[in-house]
């Protein structure tokens, strides 16, 4: 893929867990954003410097496609964990909390298992979950949509 500057912004918070920065931060996928649709699906080009969070066990990062969020989070060497990121309380984007290995939303206090389970209210739904699969010699990681 070509570059263009441009992507994600990440906060990280004190107990260690990441947070996109909202709405319209990242660009658009395709050119310089580390992710582009490949027919029906996402793909993540994992060498793409956009994408240097994911390099590590616990890393994350939120990627915006058609009008949803997901977060990405790679749960060992090869596994990763794909979920909406959009809350299903009030719609706030959740965050990933590396100590607990769960989602946090910061608006209202859901939590939420890596399966997309609730664990604590107000949310009663659970998040979407994205099948996937990882190209390890690649280094691309396909989001079915």
């Amino acid at each position: 893929m070509a570059s263009l500057a441009g992507g994600c912004r990440i906060s990280v918070e004190p107990d260690g867990s990441n947070v996109d920065a909202g709405d319209g931060v990242d660009a658009p996928p395709g050119v310089g954003t580390g992710f582009a649709m490949c027919g029906a699906n996402m793909c993540v080009d994992l060498a793409h410097p956009q994408n240097a969070g994911l390099a590590a066990v616990g890393g994350n990062r939120v990627i915006p496609i058609s009008g949803d969020k997901i977060l990405v989070v790679r749960t060992t060497a090869t596994t990763f964990n794909t979920t909406s990121a959009v809350c299903t309380h009030a719609g706030c984007t959740v965050r990933y909390v590396a100590a607990s290995t769960s989602f946090a939303c910061p608006c209202h206090g859901s939590k939420f298992a890596l399966d997309g389970a609730v664990t604590q209210n107000p949310a009663t739904r659970a998040l979407k979950v994205f099948t996937h699969d990882f190209d390890e010699p690649g280094m691309m990681l396909t989001i079915t949509l």
